[in-house]
């Protein structure tokens, strides 16, 4: 991974929704700092669900003195401020960065950034960008990129069909994907497509079969599903379900509109990378209401909120069952 050296500015944007890449690119940063003193030198301030003029009081009071004060012992500091949301009203609160002393580096990990905005582009002037966008659960081609990246990576040789079937088993759980390339070293090599798939079970299918039996109303066949991945993390189904939804409500906004009349239209519209798709689409979603889609969505995202401030992993499969229950 490409990391921050000798920057005119020691600042950082780490944009997107894959959390799993950013934690380990922080990582990397914090084990750059000296062992001796990483303890007093990593300063980190949660912005997670702060509302705008909240995320402007931290910024000002907190991570300004902090980021504009020499480190304590040592010669680095790291200031994190993680999942931000920054908007127009926050330039101001920003405007020191070009004068922080070059003994911190200031990571700003961020669910996005709108590049058009001042408070954008001033940070994007005197910092490195990286972005970090999740994997699209349909993006066939990313997913195989992915697995055979890690797989270099962690020296894994894959024999016929391995790559194909990795893709489908782990599909964009870049965690997971990490977690079980890493089982693979110590396989012989090249892994052989017998051996991975007994190694490797393929939960992205039960993922998924989860999520059109929410779509399809059937609660029981939920909770059965939802069991049967007690090994996944939950965020990454939730990630699966809300993915999904929201491709499902986008073919149906499309479907209706009367500006998308082919299906190209419709595909580019809803981020197919596969328009064949559209056709298994265009029936998922006809017995579906717009409402219901758009209801689910909403949930999820909510759902998606709750998981990081403690939601236990009961609870989710209920509100799953619950979904499926919605008319």
């Amino acid at each position: 991974m490409p990391l921050t050296e000798h920057l005119p500015m020691p600042l950082t944007l780490l944009v997107g929704d894959d959390t799993h890449l950013i934690q380990t690119h922080l990582d990397h940063l914090k084990a750059e700092l000296d062992p001796a003193w990483r303890s007093v030198n990593v300063h980190t301030f949660e912005a997670a669900h702060l509302k705008a003029d909240d995320l402007s009081r931290l910024l000002r009071t907190q991570v300004y003195p902090t980021a504009c004060s020499p480190p304590m012992a040592g010669d680095t500091k790291l200031v994190i401020v993680t999942e931000g949301r920054l908007s127009a009203q926050h330039g101001e609160d920003l405007a020191w960065v070009d004068g922080m002393p070059n003994t911190t580096h200031l990571v700003l990990c961020l669910d996005a950034l709108d590049k058009r905005t001042k408070v954008a582009k001033r940070l994007i002037q005197h910092g490195t960008l990286y972005p970090y966008t999740a994997l699209s659960p349909w993006d066939e081609a990313g997913i195989k990129a992915a697995v055979k990246a890690q797989a270099q990576a962690s020296g894994v040789q894959m024999g016929r069909g391995v790559l194909s079937y990795l893709a489908e088993a782990i599909g964009n759980d870049r965690q997971r994907m990490e977690s079980e390339l890493t089982k693979l070293t110590l396989c012989p090599q090249p892994v052989t497509l017998a051996l991975a798939q007994a190694l490797v079970p393929n939960q992205t299918q039960t993922a998924l079969q989860l999520v059109d039996a929410v779509r399809q109303g059937q609660p029981a066949q939920v909770a059965t599903l939802f069991n049967a991945l007690d090994t996944v993390h939950p965020g990454v189904i939730l990630h699966t379900a809300l993915s999904q939804f929201r491709t499902w409500f986008k073919v149906k906004v499309a479907l209706k509109s009367k500006h998308l009349k082919t299906d190209t239209d419709i595909a580019q519209f809803a981020g197919l990378g596969n328009p064949k798709r559209l056709y298994y689409l265009r029936q998922e979603v006809n017995s579906v209401s717009m409402r219901r889609l758009s209801e689910t969505v909403i949930r999820l995202q909510a759902l998606s909120t709750e998981l990081k401030t403690g939601l236990s992993r009961r609870a989710l499969g209920i509100e799953l069952m619950h979904l499926a229950h919605r008319p």
